[in-house]
């Protein structure tokens, strides 16, 4: 598809809601690498075992974010500024790429409640979290940079399908 912005309201996202954000394209090396797309195969394949026979071979959209945040020496940074949150996707997988010289960033995900059902450190490549995120929430406990060129990487990949009830929630 066409690049467009990630726009979540401010029900969903109180800190940056209501705002159109942009993120950079992939390059068509990259979303055509075979990696890449047995990653997003695979979460298919998970997320369609909640499906019904007929929705598994509709047309659905994909979302990919690659998220890289970097953290400065000596200082600790809020991965998840908006706190506890869903971003409104029916389906979502959450990867590990990476990450250096930080402590801290334990991946959490909660139910509407927000009662903790899962935390988990991400250690190994490809760790990963599936979880329908419309009916969860997730968090990121903040990070601290033990040395230089500090950071932590994810691949997260998510499933809708605009226009029916496994539309995003904006």
């Amino acid at each position: 598809l066409e690049h467009r912005p990630f726009h979540q309201s401010t029900e969903l996202n109180k800190y940056v809601g209501g705002k159109d954000r942009h993120f950079g394209d992939f390059e068509t090396e990259i979303i055509q690498h075979p990696i890449l797309k047995q990653l997003i195969d695979i979460n298919f394949e998970i997320f369609s075992g909640l499906l019904d026979e007929n929705l598994k071979k509709e047309i659905w959209q994909c979302q990919i974010h690659q998220i890289r945040i970097e953290i400065y020496k000596n200082k600790t940074l809020e991965i998840t500024p908006e706190g506890i949150h869903s971003d409104g996707y029916p389906y979502s997988g959450v990867h590990f790429w990476g990450r250096e010289n930080v402590n801290g960033a334990e991946s959490q995900l909660f139910d509407k409640d927000k009662n903790q059902l899962a935390a988990t450190t991400y250690s190994q490549i490809l760790d990963t979290n599936f979880f329908l995120d419309k009916e969860m929430l997730h968090y990121v406990t903040p990070t601290t940079a033990t040395q230089e060129n500090a950071y932590r990487q994810i691949i997260a990949v998510s499933f809708s399908r605009p226009g029916t009830d496994y539309a995003t929630k904006i």
